[in-house]
C-alpha cells in the first residue's frame, strides 16, 4: 500500500479506501479498556526491565512500564468509572505493559492481576 493520492494495490482497493476505512475504525469509541498501573506487574522476563525503564526515566506517575496511567484513563471524550475488578469494562490493573497482553496469564492473589479474565469476561 502507498500514501500516493488514487495508488491502487493489486487487490484493486485504493489509498483513498483504506485511509477512510483507518480513520473510521480510529474514531470508534471502545467499550471498555484495560490500563496498567505498575511495571512489576506479575512476576516475569518483563518486570525488572519496566521497573528499571521507569526508574531510568524517573516517571512519577502511575504507569505500566511505558504509559502513564493518566494518559490510558484520559484517552477518550467520555469519563469512565475504572475499577480494580476485571469484570468492569473499564479495568484498572496492577500490571505491567506486557502483562495487559495476558502473554503471563493472571495473577493468584489478586483481582487487579487477571488480564486473561478481563478478556474472557468481555467475548
Amino acid at each position: 500500500m502507498s500514501l500516493a493520492p488514487n495508488y491502487v494495490a493489486k487487490d484493486g482497493t485504493t489509498t483513498s479506501y483504506t485511509m477512510n476505512h483507518v480513520l473510521s475504525s480510529r474514531n470508534m469509541s471502545p467499550n471498555g479498556r484495560m490500563c496498567g498501573i505498575s511495571p512489576t506487574g506479575l512476576l516475569s522476563q518483563y518486570s525488572l526491565v519496566l521497573t528499571l525503564l521507569v526508574d531510568a526515566t524517573q516517571t512519577e506517575q502511575p504507569n505500566d512500564g511505558f504509559v502513564e496511567s493518566s494518559s490510558c484513563t484520559s484517552h477518550s471524550s467520555q469519563q469512565h468509572s475504572y475499577s480494580e475488578g476485571f469484570s468492569s469494562n473499564y479495568y484498572l490493573a496492577n500490571l505491567n505493559h506486557a502483562d495487559t497482553s495476558c502473554r503471563n496469564g493472571n495473577g493468584w492473589l489478586s483481582r487487579s492481576k487477571q488480564p486473561c479474565l478481563y478478556y474472557k469476561d468481555k467475548m
